[in-house]
C-alpha cells in the first residue's frame, strides 16, 4: 500500500494537473487516515504498557474505520457513472 501511495504521489506532478476529486469521498478517506494513524499510536502505547483495556479499546475503534470503509465504497456507487469523478488517467 505504501508502495502505491509513492508511486501516485510521484506522478500526480507529472501529469501537469490535479486529479477530479469528490470531496466527500476525500473527507472519507482522511477520517480513516486519521484513525488508522490513532489506532497505531494506541496499539504501541497497550503493547508497551501491557494494557488489556487499551487494547481492547482498538477493536471500537476498527469498527468505526469499517463502517468509513462502507461509506466509501457507497459514495462510490453514488458516483456512479460520472467517469471524471470516478476514474482519473495520467
Amino acid at each position: 500500500m505504501g508502495d502505491q501511495c509513492v508511486n501516485i504521489a510521484k506522478l500526480i506532478p507529472l501529469s501537469g494537473h490535479e486529479p477530479p476529486r469528490d470531496e466527500r469521498l476525500v473527507e472519507i478517506i482522511e477520517q480513516m487516515g486519521r484513525l488508522a494513524s490513532s489506532e497505531v499510536a494506541q496499539s504501541k502505547q497497550a503493547f508497551a504498557l501491557r494494557d488489556v483495556g487499551l487494547a481492547e479499546d482498538l477493536v471500537r475503534q476498527d469498527e468505526e474505520i469499517n463502517r468509513l470503509n462502507r461509506d466509501v465504497f457507497r459514495r462510490a456507487s453514488e458516483i456512479g457513472d460520472e467517469t471524471d469523478r470516478r476514474e482519473w488517467r495520467c
